[in-house]
């Protein structure tokens, strides 16, 4: 196993620690987390654990590029938008 990799990156405003770990358990396997202290549309805890393949190791780069295009997608959805409205309205019970 490799180092993993830390790094931030910034969606919306919301910061965003990846820890990236190229051949997690095998050759092709990698591991990425994705931790935020504010909602995310990919996540309702604010953390996500995401395995994937690939033959060869993403750069940062390539990494920044599709985490951020799955949030721009993901945050196109219902429960996003409905989340975000949430959060805008004042609450009379707080």
């Amino acid at each position: 196993m490799t180092e993993p990799q830390v790094w931030s990156v910034q969606w919306q405003g919301r910061e965003i620690s990846l820890n990236f770990t190229p051949h997690r358990f095998m050759r092709n396997s990698h591991h990425l987390e994705i931790r935020c202290e504010h909602a995310l549309p990919i996540t309702e805890t604010r953390y996500k654990s995401h395995f994937f393949m690939s033959e060869t190791v993403p750069t940062k780069v390539e990494i920044e590029t599709d985490i951020l295009a799955w949030l721009d997608d993901a945050a196109t959805q219902k429960r996003w938008l409905d989340l975000l409205e949430a959060e805008r309205q004042p609450s009379l019970f707080d």
